[in-house]
């Protein structure tokens, strides 16, 4: 083979090679549209028809950051302790479970700033029980249920995060499970976990989440 046609059939190759490149990067892009479009549709058509029940034994709040000296809900979380707050004034009676794990580095969980978020507003200590040792939404509701016996649970989350929630609830066995929406932050993080990373995350757990 002269130098002439080894040049050719180098380019040839490397042409080949750039060309599947562009083909597959487009495919990857192409398909995360359509999981971002497809996900982002469940999910808001499914929050507009998730209603809380009024009998419920048990308010299971999910965590999420909590940030600042001393430590605080995000805006986010504050937004998911305040309509739990809603909920047990209207049943005062129920139970309220936090719910979330410690955070390499932070000296308190998100369960113990969430219950102290919560005893400020006037929920009575005894009303709260902790669950610190989850960092994963599939384990939560595991966890949840050892702290009590629950039939009937109204999650309280942000509003793109409850079809995910509700259900991994119902695959951890809870017999009777409701939503509570919280309004989510319109700041960019939070816009970006709402309508990018949570329609990825619906998927993951759809398909592997079996707690």
């Amino acid at each position: 083979m002269t130098n002439n046609n080894k040049k050719t059939s180098t380019q040839s190759f490397a042409l080949f090679c750039f060309r599947n490149f562009r083909c597959g990067v487009f495919l990857f892009f192409l398909m995360c549209l359509v999981v971002i479009c497809v996900g982002n549709g469940i999910i808001h058509s499914q929050v507009k028809d998730i209603h809380a029940t009024d009998n419920a034994d048990a308010v299971i709040v999910l965590g999420y950051q909590i940030e600042g000296d001393p430590l605080e809900p995000t805006k986010a979380l504050k937004n998911r302790l305040d309509m739990a707050y809603q909920y047990w004034l209207e049943a005062p009676q129920v139970k309220v479970i936090v719910s979330g794990g410690k955070t390499q580095g932070l000296e308190k969980s998100e369960a113990e700033v969430m219950q102290e978020y919560l005893v400020k507003r006037g929920i009575p200590e005894e009303n709260i029980l902790l669950e610190d040792d989850s960092t994963r939404t599939a384990h939560q509701f595991i966890n949840s249920k050892k702290l009590m016996d629950i039939h009937n649970a109204v999650v309280v989350t942000n509003d793109f995060h409850l079809p995910r929630s509700l259900m991994l609830a119902a695959r951890s066995g809870i017999e009777h499970v409701s939503g509570l929406a919280a309004a989510t932050p319109t700041d960019t993080r939070s816009i970006f976990v709402a309508y990018i990373r949570e329609p990825f995350a619906l998927l993951n757990s759809w398909l592997f989440d079996y707690p």
